[in-house]
């Protein structure tokens, strides 16, 4: 027997939006009750050698963190040169843009 092959549609196939659920909600469907996109920072262009303490002490700083990680190459433990930072507060969130974005860190210049 040689396989069947088809040059027209078949009834197995869809052109339009599928309704598969893969279990990954849309932004609306989760219902987040914080709005972390005031308080979360994600921080870039910090330099190869800063350390976790180093990074939390700068930005703690300018108000009460939540949560800070300086993102390291999971072998090497080299820094990736960009970290995350949740403020407890979206002012300070705002105070930590005004003051410290095009901060000059060693040879490198913060965003």
């Amino acid at each position: 027997m040689e396989p069947q092959v088809s040059n027209g549609p078949t009834s197995n196939t869809s052109n339009g939006p599928s309704s598969n659920n893969r279990n990954c909600p849309s932004p609306m469907q989760t219902g987040a009750t914080t709005d972390d996109s005031k308080t979360n920072l994600i921080v870039n262009y910090l330099p190869q050698n800063m350390t976790q303490e180093e990074f939390r002490s700068l930005f703690g700083s300018i108000g009460e963190i939540e949560s800070c990680k300086l993102v390291r190459d999971k072998i090497t433990g080299q820094s990736l040169g960009y970290g995350f930072v949740n403020y407890i507060d979206p002012k300070d969130a705002e105070k930590a843009i005004n003051t410290l974005n095009g901060l000059r860190l060693q040879t490198k210049t913060i965003k």
